[in-house]
């Protein structure tokens, strides 16, 4: 129960951040497909949490061509952890107190939660930093907004993104668990069942 949306309930802000290299832009093709794309994924969720007795509603501020030099290409990328304080930087907050500035940001527009969804344009593995106990260990109390990254393009496929991997990098941050994780992360049968 921590983090900027430790759960999928209520009003949440979403700061949609399309990304792009230095001498590299999107087309309006592909900004007007991400954009369905999240629709899509948004329309889902809601549906989905309205079958168990929950209401989602997304509020969404769009940020579009910002320019990043140090761009992740997964979760295991050096850059991963300090890629959203970067676009934070890049929308002109600053990295000092942008925790309490976009929690007061989100909650003058009436949502209780806030999350980033940070497309790349590129190629890459799409993850999710869900705020962790391991952050706050590590005092990395600034990575308390939670982004999701995902790539315009995947990595080792020929297709540009699912709507379906939106929603699933989102219900990351939110406090899913893959459901094919249990070898892998140590997940324990209660968890998983």
């Amino acid at each position: 129960n921590l983090g900027s949306c430790p759960s999928l309930t209520g009003n949440i802000a979403v700061f949609q951040c399309l990304v792009t290299r230095r001498n590299s832009c999107w087309s309006i093709t592909s900004k007007e497909l991400i954009k369905r794309r999240i629709i899509e994924a948004e329309d889902w969720l809601q549906r989905e949490c309205s079958r168990y007795g929950h209401r989602v509603c997304f509020k969404n501020f769009n940020y579009e061509d910002l320019i990043i030099d140090s761009i992740p290409t997964g979760p295991d990328s050096p850059y991963a952890i300090s890629f959203l304080p970067n676009v934070v930087k890049s929308i002109g907050y600053s990295e000092s107190d942008y925790n309490n500035t976009l929690m007061n940001q989100a909650s003058n527009f009436q949502c209780e939660k806030l999350l980033f969804l940070l497309i790349i344009n590129g190629k890459g593995r799409n993850f999710a930093i869900p705020y962790s106990k391991a952050l706050h260990d590590y005092k990395s109390h600034k990575y308390y907004i939670e982004p999701c990254i995902l790539f315009k393009d995947y990595w080792s496929l020929d297709s540009e993104i699912y709507s379906s991997s939106i929603a699933h990098e989102t219900l990351h941050v939110c406090g899913a668990w893959d459901l094919y994780a249990d070898k892998l992360t140590g997940q324990t049968a209660d968890v998983q069942e």
